[in-house]
């Protein structure tokens, strides 16, 4: 059985939506998902052992201090959800952030 692609393990459609909609952080909500689908027995540290990525550096992946499209893409797929179920919020903020105004900026854009 090959536990990489997500198929044995997608208990509904609706996961998808509860992690996107959850204000959780995204190691809480893979943590979440993994407790839903294995009860205790599989931690982020077995997950990684599954995926074949060092322990660090997945759970640095799922934290967000580490960037990586594919882990966060086979974390996504092994829990049967998208990438932006888990990591949308980090996303809109980044983007949300580039774009908001400087308060004091020296050409006085986004001044108050």
């Amino acid at each position: 059985m090959d536990l990489t692609t997500g198929t044995h393990c997608n208990p509904s459609r609706v996961l998808g939506s509860i992690l996107r909609s959850s204000p959780a952080s995204p190691g809480h909500k893979v943590r979440a998902a993994l407790i839903l689908m294995h009860g205790d027995r599989e931690s982020q540290g077995t997950l990684a052992r599954r995926l074949g990525y060092p322990r660090e550096y997945l759970v640095g992946v799922i934290s967000g201090k580490r960037v990586s499209a594919p882990a966060r893409q086979a974390v996504a797929t092994y829990l049967g959800v998208e990438e932006a179920d888990i990591w949308a919020r980090e996303a809109r903020r980044v983007e949300g952030e580039a774009a908001a105004p400087r308060v004091g900026a020296p050409d006085g854009a986004g001044s108050l």
